[in-house]
């Protein structure tokens, strides 16, 4: 009996088959893959299918059809047909290469990709497959395998000739940028079709057209572009920190300065006072002063470099609602307030936001905290306001305490105190200075400052990340959450607490108001970039006075928000001075509630 395939045709055949199973993988890992699609990695897919359905085709013609052929004479035009549409297919994928290397050619050229350019090259393709389907072909035996020869092979070798010239072309005028691996694959082309040429002018029998460009497809799988997702999601991650670095290292260069001229001009004063004095009492107390004066200039310098290193703790982020945080240190601190006999006034309700943090260790160091300070109040008053403070694509958690004034010195808050164990710290009896450290690197910090002689306000602040939440319920959280901050927002900045007035007018209104009780709270929301359509800017102001926190205002890069000068305006020429400084309107006490609606319909949209 006579073998099906000949010996030729089986080593065809073992070829065709491992091309086959590789480009089936290929297909598999280039396609589950997630990438940014750009014109290489599109052009790629179309050359990865078209090699595929040629081996395909190629399997089909020249071990099975050809049997059938053989023994049946029918067979004869629709082989030859399928014969042409391999031959097609075999052009296609030249065509489309060639079109690849004019892409990368463009590419680094930096030249813009000629889509009238494009649309010429279709159409050119699709007429060099109508003469190859409609050019007459013949069917030639030679060694007991098959192959295709005439007018319609030869104008499929020319056209693949010229395609490869083109690729040539373009080769050459990008020899510069050659040695980029992008290239290697077009080189690879060409040379195969040479290879091919000269083979087969020897053996027409010995198809290697498909074979060499399978190996070419597999290769230009790990030389082309082709971005990953996780990595350009990571690097665009790695970019915001970077820019986000940048501008929190400029917001900190400018509050450094702002607070370290303070004890520095104190020192200055002390030493100008006491250098006129010979009273010893004067003079030991003005020592004292300056020593207090250097030890804040300390604080702030320790503050930012006083670090624990990472691996004392395990910091684990996690989704929560920040709301819920908020509540169970309110509950926490209710209770432990009631055993020192202090009076605790909580803080109000929140919105809902969620956010990735480590949620548990924050409790843990927030009610520790509070636990040190009611021990120190015992039988009086503290307040807690808690916040939520929405910053670019983070949001700042704050817990704001405000106490009678008690003895918290910079030194103890700065003492070089080690954690060797996170686990094993006693958070019923820890310093502060620990927990300052523990706060730290909970991307926390911590500001002292006193509002009355009677009375100081400590304030930790902890910077998470937005969550993108996927459960229903969560979304509607967030969706009520983001409608309610989707409210024009208004910020008043006055240090009277009595602010009912307008606050009544603005919730008229339906607008979010945002209160800050001095200057410098105000400059500090507005440098954390939070956005507001209207500041009203009261004229009597404590530390900062009105003047002075509105030009700070301005220089803050990007800031073109409208500020309204509410207050007590003598005459015009005052007025006008005003309104030459800057502000948009000067906004009269008592307050008319028409006058003040009216300002509110022309500035906030």
């Amino acid at each position: 009996m006579k073998p099906v395939l000949s010996n030729l045709q089986l080593v065809l055949f073992s070829t065709l088959s491992l091309s086959l199973i590789y480009l089936v993988t290929v297909i598999i890992v280039f396609l589950t893959k997630e990438k940014i699609k750009t014109r290489e990695t599109r052009v790629y897919t179309y050359i990865i299918f078209i090699n595929f359905i040629s081996v395909i085709l190629e399997v089909v013609l020249y071990v099975f059809a050809l049997n059938l052929y053989r023994n049946n004479e029918s067979f004869k035009d629709l082989f030859l047909f399928i014969s042409k549409i391999f031959t097609c297919f075999i052009c296609f994928w030249y065509y489309m290469m060639s079109l690849y290397t004019n892409i990368i050619y463009n590419k680094y050229s930096n030249k813009n990709n000629n889509e009238n350019k494009y649309i010429i090259n279709r159409i050119v393709f699709i007429i060099i497959c109508v003469f190859i389907m409609l050019l007459p072909t013949s069917f030639m035996i030679n060694n007991n395998t098959g192959y295709t020869n005439g007018p319609s092979t030869k104008f499929a070798g020319l056209a693949m000739t010229f395609e490869c010239g083109v690729m040539l072309f373009y080769l050459l005028k990008s020899r510069n940028n050659i040695r980029n691996r992008e290239f290697v694959p077009v080189i690879l082309s060409v040379i195969s079709l040479v290879i091919v040429v000269i083979v087969q002018t020897a053996n027409p029998a010995l198809l290697l057209s498909n074979p060499m460009i399978t190996f070419v497809t597999i290769i230009m799988c790990f030389t082309i572009e082709n971005p990953d997702l996780k990595i350009i999601s990571e690097l665009s991650e790695a970019k915001q920190k970077a820019e986000k670095y940048i501008n929190e290292k400029e917001i900190f260069s400018f509050n450094m300065s702002q607070k370290i001229k303070d004890p520095i001009k104190d020192i200055e004063e002390l030493c100008e006072d006491l250098s006129k004095s010979n009273d010893v009492d004067e003079l030991k107390d003005g020592i004292n002063s300056i020593r207090i004066s250097s030890s804040k200039i300390k604080y702030l310098v320790n503050d930012t470099l006083t670090k624990v290193s990472p691996d004392k703790i395990d910091i684990r982020e996690n989704e929560y609602n920040s709301n819920l945080l908020f509540k169970e240190v309110n509950y926490y601190i209710k209770n432990k307030a009631s055993k020192y006999n202090v009076s605790f006034i909580e803080s109000k309700y929140n919105k809902d936001a969620f956010v990735i943090g480590d949620n548990l260790k924050i409790k843990q160091v927030i009610c520790a905290f509070s636990n040190e300070i009611l021990k120190e109040i015992k039988s009086m008053i503290m307040t807690l306001n808690t916040n939520i403070i929405s910053n670019d694509n983070d949001y700042i958690l704050s817990f704001k305490f405000i106490i009678p004034k008690i003895n918290i010195t910079l030194e103890e808050l700065n003492k070089n105190e080690e954690i060797d164990d996170y686990d094993k710290l006693d958070f019923d009896n820890i310093s502060l200075s620990k927990l300052k450290k523990l706060i730290n690197l909970l991307d926390g910090y911590i500001e002292i400052k006193n509002i009355s002689e009677e009375q100081m306000e400590i304030t930790i602040n902890f910077e998470q990340k937005k969550a993108i939440v996927q459960d229903k319920s969560s979304i509607n959280y967030i969706n009520e959450y983001e409608k309610e901050n989707n409210k024009p927002k208004i910020m008043l900045v006055d240090d009277n607490s009595d602010t009912k007035n307008i606050s009544r007018y603005v919730n008229k209104h339906k607008y979010d108001l945002t209160v800050a009780t001095s200057g410098g709270e105000a400059l500090e929301i507005i440098r954390n970039k939070n956005k507001y359509d209207l500041i009203l800017l009261d004229d009597d102001l404590d530390k900062l006075d009105t003047i002075t926190v509105f030009n700070r205002l301005n220089a803050i890069d990007g800031f073109n928000i409208p500020v309204i000068y509410v207050g007590d305006v003598s005459n015009k020429q005052k007025e006008d001075y005003l309104l030459e400084l800057g502000f948009k309107e000067v906004l009269l006490k008592p307050i008319n509630q028409k006058e003040f609606d009216e300002i509110l319909n022309k500035y906030v949209k």
